[in-house]
């Protein structure tokens, strides 16, 4: 039985390419390319101090930091994917935030089969 037939027509849908436009996601491919298993990072996760003021107010990500928040990611994805062999569709850790600060996030397959990072908060 198709997806169609078990809940009917499809009312409407919320693409990652739609999250990106309204400010909800942010993608990382635009900063690092192609690489990596990670495509998207959400605005709410970046908030903590991923993101930085310029002298003249204007907001950009501090790369550095977004560099180590994706090498976390990628631990945690690592230890309990048992070295990438059992790859899943959710993972979840605990990171240290820029501030120094520990916080679980969630690690989430995408429409890509690639994955997002965010806060619990933001699933």
């Amino acid at each position: 039985m198709s997806m169609q037939e078990t809940f009917g027509e499809v009312i409407s849908s919320y693409t990652s390419d739609n999250a990106i436009s309204d400010g909800s996601l942010v993608d990382l491919r635009v900063i690092f390319g192609e690489k990596g298993i990670f495509n998207y990072v959400t605005s709410g996760l970046l908030a903590h101090g991923y993101l930085k003021q310029d002298d003249i107010g204007q907001e950009y990500i501090d790369q550095a930091n977004l560099v180590d928040l994706l090498f976390q990611a990628r631990k945690i994805v690592k230890r309990k994917s048992k070295n990438f062999e059992e790859m899943d569709s959710f993972f979840s850790g605990r990171i240290e935030l820029p501030s120094g600060e520990r916080t679980k996030i969630f690690i989430c397959q995408n429409e890509t089969g690639d994955y997002t990072l965010m806060l619990p908060e933001d699933y």
